[in-house]
């Protein structure tokens, strides 16, 4: 959900996070509400859970990340606990 209202609901909102990471570098308190490239990306971002992360809670909280090109390439990274 792109429609995030106000800067707080903006910086819980993981596609406004990882797009604004993936465009700009970093996420800030003064990052852009409504950058259009921003809103772009974040409609394309999809949160799934992994089955096999989420059976090594509580002693990890892990991450994985996986970006998918136009070209059907893919990249991904996995932290164990990137908190």
């Amino acid at each position: 959900d792109v429609d995030w209202s106000n800067r707080l609901s903006a910086m819980f909102s993981t596609p406004f996070v990882v797009a604004t990471a993936a465009l700009t570098g970093e996420v800030a308190p003064q990052s852009p509400l409504c950058d259009a490239d921003v809103r772009a990306l974040a409609s394309r971002v999809r949160l799934v859970e992994a089955a096999d992360l989420t059976a090594r809670l509580p002693g990890e909280r892990a991450a994985r990340v996986t970006v998918s090109f136009d070209d059907g390439t893919s990249l991904t990274c996995e932290v164990p606990n990137p908190v």
